[in-house]
């Protein structure tokens, strides 16, 4: 799976540094749909290989007639198959002994690992031709680029845990 997020990589690189290279201020709209595709290109496989480990944990929580569990599971596989879903797995540990937990667990942290490495190569090509372009004084094409960097920033998810009610004080009367 590496072997083909770099080719991806290598073909991006390639699109993108040829099309600045082609005219010296690149087409945001280029950049964010070339982004977007290498994006769902690489979920779309994590997505598949992680469905496919749900169906066989399906068949064994069949197997021993754990219906919950398969069910479950199957709705995990079924999530994860389905392009409008985000599949942004929140992990709470609540049962470390579930087997269905630790894959989606495993889920999260590959997935969170494969987008990090799709937006590192962006960011990291787009910078690098940034710069260029600013040596050039090609402030236009390089303006093109701050945006497309602003525009694929991931958002900061943090999981809060939540608020616990605060006690009321009594305030004394005067």
């Amino acid at each position: 799976m590496k072997i083909r997020q770099f080719l991806l990589f290598i073909a991006a690189f390639l699109l993108i540094s040829g099309s600045v290279q082609a005219a010296q201020a690149p087409k945001l709209d280029t950049l964010l749909g070339e982004y977007k595709k290498a994006r769902a290109d690489v979920l779309g496989k994590l997505n598949e290989s992680y469905a496919a480990q749900a169906d066989a944990l399906t068949q064994k929580y069949q197997a021993i007639s754990n219906l919950d569990g398969a069910d479950r599971s199957r709705t995990f596989a079924k999530r994860l198959r389905d392009p409008a879903e985000v599949n942004e797995i929140q992990v709470t540990g609540d049962n470390p002994n579930d087997p269905l937990a630790m894959l989606q667990a495993r889920y999260a942290s590959s997935r969170a690992e494969n987008l990090n490495n799709v937006y590192g190569f962006y960011s990291s090509t787009a910078q690098n031709l940034r710069a260029e372009l600013l040596k050039s004084n090609d402030q236009a094409g390089a303006d093109v680029l701050t945006t497309f960097l602003e525009k694929i920033k991931p958002a900061k998810v943090t999981a809060a845990a939540p608020a616990t009610p605060a006690k009321k004080r009594k305030v004394p009367a005067k």
